[in-house]
Formats: structure tokens, sequence, C-alpha cells
């Protein structure tokens, strides 16, 4: 820090490694001086990457901050993300997933500066609409952690105090207690979830309001005038969530799309592909579901389809439980109050509320 001078280093791995104090060498002139070894460690001097690590603090106590930066050697065969992207799939990379690549057979990237921030946009980013590969690197793990040897506090990134061990819903209750076994924590009770269609619209209680020619695919006919279909809320029937499910569980019948629960592992990729938005995900407990999406007022509903919800209130007034609202027309069902006694089904005006047994498994 008195002279100036670049600290140079390297370990097992092969790296080309430039330390400097950031408030002694700018973070920009770090990167511009690792840019000239990346052009002279080539042929026989060859190395993978030439790594930047500013730090900062006072001399015995200082800290490498989250402005590392690598610059890699460009793969010299094709990878993996090459095939991916020259096959027109996406190929996005979060954390310094880009720079370990040289930006080679990535589509788009975004960096990160820390596990918590890596996560905060890994999670932003599971809501784009994609297909591909989202590859992730959480850089503390091996920064933090690794290099140092640090096993206890490797865990302890792991689980943040207050993790619940029961979020991966797909991998039910044996996945949530194994996880809790390895990471040393006490399991918690896991709800599996199943997806329902909220739409009772077959072609035996509705009709087409047109003869759709176009691609065969609900996010494509819903472009057109909201569907084919006299209910512009309802199913479309063109499977674009079967064609998502990894489980083979969804068919279309009658032009509407049904799950079978005993196959059904509650990932949600049906949900997030449906363009209507009329598949939810609910607790395996759940006893009844409104099996309608339309919010249109009663009588333009039933113009629209004989069994949909026409907003009578007559479920939420015969609820003991108070488990269930009308809004916008429309029933909703709050599980977490629903005791399953099955009035609501009962007293439907238009049968648009069904009881169902949910807790099968395949």
């Amino acid at each position: 820090m008195k002279t100036g001078a670049l600290i140079v280093y390297t370990s097992a791995d092969s790296v080309f490694q430039v330390a400097a104090h950031e408030e002694v060498v700018p973070v920009e002139t770090l990167y511009h001086y690792c840019e000239i070894a990346r052009k002279i460690l080539h042929g026989k001097h060859v190395v993978g990457r030439v790594i930047a690590r500013p730090f900062v603090g006072t001399p015995g106590n200082c800290t490498i901050t989250s402005r590392r930066h690598d610059f890699s050697l460009v793969p010299p065969q094709t990878t993996m993300l090459d095939q991916l992207k020259d096959a027109g799939y996406d190929v996005l990379a979060v954390g310094k997933i880009n720079d370990i690549f040289a930006g080679k057979g990535i589509t788009d990237f975004i960096r990160t500066d820390g596990n918590a921030d890596g996560i905060e946009k890994t999670i932003k980013w599971m809501d784009r609409d994609f297909n591909g590969l989202c590859f992730i690197n959480l850089v503390d793990y091996d920064m933090l952690y690794g290099h140092r040897n640090d096993v206890d506090g490797y865990a302890k990134a792991l689980l943040q105090p207050g993790t619940k061990t029961n979020l991966c819903v797909p991998g039910g209750a044996e996945a949530a207690k194994k996880l809790a076994a390895v990471l040393g924590v006490e399991a918690e009770e896991t709800v599996r979830n199943v997806a329902v269609v909220k739409c009772s619209g077959t072609c035996d209680v509705t009709q087409p309001k047109a003869e759709y020619r176009g691609i065969h695919t609900c996010s494509a006919a819903k472009l057109l005038f909201g569907g084919p279909g006299s209910c512009t809320y309802g199913c479309i029937g063109y499977g674009d969530c079967a064609a998502v499910c990894p489980q083979k569980a969804i068919s279309i019948d009658r032009g509407v799309a049904f799950v079978d629960a005993a196959s059904c592992i509650g990932c949600g990729l049906c949900a997030k592909q449906c363009p209507q938005g009329v598949i939810a995900l609910v607790p395996e407990t759940a006893k009844s579901v409104v099996a309608c999406s339309n919010r249109d007022k009663g009588a333009m509903t039933r113009k629209a389809c004989s069994i949909g919800c026409i907003g009578c209130m007559k479920c939420a007034k015969n609820c003991e439980a108070d488990a269930i609202t009308v809004s916008g027309n429309l029933a909703a069902i709050d599980y977490a109050k629903c005791t399953g006694c099955g009035k609501c089904a009962e007293v439907c005006t238009t049968g648009c509320i069904r009881l169902v047994d949910l807790a099968v498994h395949a």
C-alpha cells in the first residue's frame, strides 16, 4: 500500500491473480492491467484465468471486495453452452459464469455482488420467459469459504437462520427430511401441492365464438380476440400446459385441460405456462375447488358458459368457516380456513364449485 505495487500470485489452479487496494489502484485501472496480462499469458505461458482481486481495509485487516473480475481464456473447443445456443436455446448466466466462459455460448448475463444478491437476481430471472439453461454461480461459497477451508462458514451460508427445509414442494416430505438431516436441523412438515384447472368450460357447456385456424397453441390463439371460445377467461384447450408438464400429468378432454392429481408433483410449470391463468396450485388437503375463472357479471357469464360462477354469494353466505369470498363476481376459497365440509359445493347455483380428492399418489 505504501509503494502502490501490484500483488501478483498464483495457486494450484491455472490462474494468474493480481490484487490491489481500491484506494491505491482504482478498480478500472486494475482491470486494465489484467487485460494486458490476459493478452500476454497465451502460448507456452497460458493460464485459464487472470483474476483481478481488489481489496479494501488496513494492513492486517483487509478484505476482498465483490468487484473481483475473471478474465478467462476463451474455451478452445465447443462447450455444452455453445451447443445449446447454436440449437436456439437461451443460455442465461448469473454471477461470474459469463466471465468464466469469456462470454462464449452465453445469450444473456447478469453479475452479482455475493450470495444474497445472486439468489435475489436468480429468483427474479426465474420469472423470465426463457427456454433453455440458467447457469448460476454463488461466489461466496468459493471465495469466502472454500478457499479458506471454512467448513462452518460454508454450512451457515447454506442455511441462514430461519430458512425452511420444506420449500421444495415437488421433492415432497422425503426430500425435506433428507435435506434437514444433511443440514443438521429439524425437518418441517411438507404439504404437497397439486395443480387444478379453474375452468369447467368443456364443449358440452360452452361453444366457440369463431373457428380458429392459426398456430395450435394457447398463447398464439389468445392473441386473436382472447381466444376462440365464447368465454375469454376460460381454458383455451390447446395444451401449452401439457407440453411443459414433466410428469405427463395433464391431458386435454373436450376442449379443457385436466390434471391427474396422482401424477402431479406441484412444480407449477403448467401454471406459469398458461396464458389464461386458469391453473392454480392448491394444497392436496383441499376438498373443494372453484372450477371457474370468469369475472363477468352473472348474465354475461351464463351466456358464455352454463356452469360458470355468477357471483351469487350463496357459497360465501353458507360457509360457516368464513373461508369463501366473492370478489369481481368470482368466488375464491381460503384453504387455510376451509374445513372441507362441502357446503359450498352443495349450495352452488351453477355447480362450478366441485368436491375433490387430491390426496392421491401415483
